[in-house]
């Protein structure tokens, strides 16, 4: 069983938990109706899977519940009930309804009531629970039969109708049960220290079955695709109309990439969408990597060691790292991994901003020179330095050129977000500035400035 490489700096760019100001992708699919629901799913976001059979597995699980609307079964309080009365497991909190020592009477009498009212909330609770999935057994079992479903579903069954838990099938209910000392003392015992792993298995894939119920509506509700993995030889990776699910618009893009192309160098005028698009990407394959539903119409990729992003890398100034620096060290630690023969999927965005034009051209053309020889990953580049493309573009070398056009209406640009093949040489930096009316700004400050000097 493997997972997917990938780090803090990835996880940030694609906006994968939350960040202020900022919708995360965690918070998209977190329709969790209970606090372990939403542990589990968070730990599946931390652990993407890096093999195909896991991948495949978990989507075809995740495209069930997408097809098949099922309505949680129980109540999200009576289950963080129970999981608080579980987490007490000292056997001196046990009820002792007979035989006890004057001494032993008047401890209870002081100490026993919080006891005594955890233990009867939490088996009311078991009983409240094992009521509800009483009928969701009954009348979901035709959904659950010969589906991906089936293998947890059957765990379930088995564990609600155990022998053991007989005595308290014939006493439980929806509403709370009267019970006397001695029998709350039984219950108590059987729920909480003789078959106390069975009822947290409950617990477990109630929490499993919260995951695939929000996951499935997520789907369901915003009509995502299930990605198809395959192994990671086939250095493929195929979207159809992919686009970033926090945008309320987006616009959808076609990408495909093989061993004939396993780099995008791809071009574009600020603000042309080019940072919206490769995390639309790499968040889609992040996606997939999970087996969870995909912002795009279709998926097919080949199953990647690691997934690393540089989009919006910070300087360092606390350990005295300049911008420029800090994009090398991060280029550095890309290339470290690369040479131990992990197959990536790397996205950098504007290689080398944080220094002078003619280092950041020759930098952007050595590095992309050596990321298209490695065969065996795939990576994006976007870059302002189109000079840059046009001489790579004279050289043979597995290198797709990709931009993202603007399209002047008069002094104004505007940005369509379509993806286009070559390479463009759109530069609105003055024009925007001149619409803004900056420069006009600037000169009648400095002419009132002069006129108060002269004054």
């Amino acid at each position: 069983m493997k997972y997917l490489l990938t780090d803090e700096q990835t996880i940030s760019d694609l906006s994968i938990f939350d960040k202020q100001g900022k919708t995360s992708i965690y918070t998209i699919f977190n329709k969790t109706k209970t606090q372990g629901g939403a542990h589990r799913l968070e730990m599946i976001f931390k652990h993407p899977w890096a093999d195909a059979h896991s991948i495949n597995k978990s989507a075809m699980l995740y495209r069930f519940f997408s097809q098949k609307e099922f309505v949680y079964p129980v109540d999200p309080i009576t289950i963080g009930i129970i999981a608080f009365y579980l987490e007490n497991n000292d056997v001196r909190t046990q009820i002792k309804p007979s035989n006890e020592s004057l001494g032993e009477k008047l401890r209870n009498m002081v100490s026993t009531d919080a006891d005594r009212q955890l233990i009867e909330d939490g088996v009311q609770a078991c009983l409240r629970v094992f009521y509800q999935l009483d009928i969701f057994l009954r009348q979901e079992e035709s959904k659950a039969i010969s589906s991906p479903y089936q293998e947890q579903f059957q765990q379930l069954k088995q564990i609600v109708y155990h022998n053991s838990f007989e005595e308290l099938r014939s006493v439980m209910s929806k509403h709370e049960s009267k019970l006397d000392t001695i029998r709350l003392a039984e219950l108590d015992k059987r729920l909480r220290f003789d078959h106390r792993e069975l009822i947290l298995q409950v617990l477990e894939l109630l929490y499993d079955l919260d995951v695939y119920i929000a996951v499935g509506q997520v789907a369901r509700n915003r009509k995502f695709c299930f990605g198809k993995a395959l192994p990671e030889s086939k250095n493929f990776l195929h979207l159809k109309q992919v686009f970033h699910p926090a945008l309320e618009q987006p616009i959808a893009n076609d990408l495909n990439m093989d061993d004939k192309g396993n780099l995008i160098f791809l071009t574009g005028a600020n603000m042309a969408g080019k940072s919206t698009l490769m995390k639309s990407i790499g968040l889609s394959l992040y996606l997939g990597h999970m087996g969870f539903p995909v912002p795009a119409e279709s998926m097919e990729f080949a199953v990647r060691d690691g997934i690393f992003t540089n989009i919006n890398l910070a300087d360092n100034l606390s350990a005295g790292a300049s911008h420029f620096y800090a994009e090398v060290l991060r280029v550095k630690e890309i290339a470290k991994t690369l040479q131990s023969g992990k197959r990536l999927f790397v996205i950098f965005d504007e290689l080398f901003r944080g220094t002078n034009v003619k280092d950041a051209y020759d930098g952007t053309i050595e590095l992309t020179r050596a990321f298209c020889r490695k065969s065996e990953s795939q990576f994006i580049i976007s870059t302002h330095i189109m000079e840059a493309g046009e001489v790579l573009l004279k050289e043979n070398l597995s290198i797709q050129y990709l931009y993202l056009p603007t399209i002047m209406e008069g002094n104004y640009p505007k940005y369509t977000r379509v993806l286009k093949t070559g390479i463009t040489d759109d530069r609105q930096g003055m024009i925007i500035i001149n619409n803004e009316g900056i420069l006009e700004m600037l000169e009648a400050g400095l002419k009132k400035q002069n006129a108060l000097w002269n004054s």
